[in-house]
């Protein structure tokens, strides 16, 4: 599935709450363009839309492994926290909206294969795992000399919340996911450690940056 506007600066885990959840099941490896605008497309069983390329890549490679919808969420999250750091990453949070067409059941009962069955009428399901003030926060650590001190909430060790992200993720999946935990992070880790194209916003979030990033050792390796 192709990026459909990756101008958008998105906060974390947007990328869970795009994928568009009609069934928890398969999607064929294709989509329907519209004729009418470049940025429609549509699908028969399912979508996965993200602001990255490859982040949508890795929740359609989910549904097309067997896995549900809270796996090609999951699995995009992870993916562009890694593609889009300057919007989201494993260091914030995010929330998500999950839509059950109806709920399941799992009958361990036996050592034959797992069965599920419906038990409850649909229903929509709402996670917040936004990331937090620290323990030590206090009303006025942003104030200098009685000022407020703007770059203190956005630059340094003040400006840094208790993250959710993955947290949060973990939690949704283990909940609600269907495949293993490992092959849904897969496609994240082999991002971080193979690379990926530098696009444009990227580049210029980079650039903006620059002297930040230069502090830093690490940083200024990338």
């Amino acid at each position: 599935m192709r990026t459909v506007m990756d101008t958008l600066s998105i906060r974390c885990a947007w990328a869970a709450c795009c994928v568009v959840w009609t069934l928890l099941g398969g999607v064929p490896a294709w989509a329907e363009p519209a004729q009418d605008t470049p940025f429609v497309e549509t699908g028969r069983q399912g979508m996965v839309v993200t602001a990255n390329v490859q982040a949508s890549e890795a929740g359609l490679e989910m549904l097309r492994r067997g896995g549900n919808a809270v796996d090609a969420a999951v699995a995009a999250s992870f993916a562009i926290s890694v593609t889009r750091p300057q919007s989201t990453g494993i260091g914030g949070g995010g929330f998500l909206l999950l839509y059950l067409a109806h709920s399941r059941k799992r009958d361990n009962s036996s050592s034959q294969e797992e069965i599920t069955f419906p038990t409850e009428d649909k229903k929509v399901l709402a996670f917040d795992f936004r990331e937090r003030a620290p323990l030590g926060a206090t009303r006025d650590m942003f104030l200098r000399e009685g000022k407020a001190v703007s770059a203190l909430s956005r630059t340094g060790p003040l400006a840094v919340g208790v993250p959710g992200l993955v947290a949060g993720l973990v939690d949704v999946h283990e909940r609600h996911g269907s495949l293993p935990l490992a092959e849904v992070m897969a496609p994240a880790i082999s991002l971080a450690e193979n690379g990926f194209p530098v696009y444009p916003f990227l580049a210029r979030a980079l650039s903006y940056r620059e002297e930040m990033l230069g502090n830093s050792a690490a940083t200024r390796a990338v």
